[in-house]
């Protein structure tokens, strides 16, 4: 299944028209995330979480880990005593908790055509008029990564 046929309209960037060679699309006007400190506390702004503790998360949601189990996994490399141990213990206890973290656990989990290779880099991501935080770049696919890699 192709990321754009499964209602992930507040995950992906969302897409109105599209040519028929794809030379052109029309989508909705997203702001991209840059590699700095500017898109990291964006991105923590939006999303209420830190682009830091996202990123360790998604490998293990990309191995077909529920948010729970995922945060089980981060949290063992963190001392009890560290602020991102904590709030990993608040997301084992409320796994719903960032809207973001479970568009990610839905994708992963329905097998979509989609790579962690797009989703482990903040400038794959933008932000919408609406405050969105949306995966902007999701085209490496596992076809276009045997095709070309």
């Amino acid at each position: 299944m192709k990321m754009s046929e499964g209602g992930y309209g507040d995950f992906v960037t969302r897409i109105y028209d599209y040519s028929k060679n794809h030379v052109w699309v029309l989508s909705e006007v997203v702001k991209p995330l840059n590699y700095d400190d500017a898109g990291e506390a964006k991105f923590n702004q939006l999303s209420g979480m830190s682009w830091t503790m996202f990123s360790r998360l998604i490998y293990p949601l990309g191995m077909g880990d529920s948010i729970k189990e995922a945060a089980q996994q981060v949290q063992k490399i963190y001392e009890e005593t560290d602020e991102e141990y904590q709030l990993l213990g608040d997301l084992i206890k409320n796994p719903n908790k960032y809207p973001i973290l479970k568009a990610v656990e839905y994708a992963m989990s329905r097998h979509i055509d989609l790579l962690r290779a797009d989703l482990d880099r903040i400038e794959h991501y933008g932000y919408s008029v609406d405050g969105r935080i949306v995966l902007l770049d999701y085209g490496f696919t596992r076809e276009v990564k045997q095709e070309y890699y």
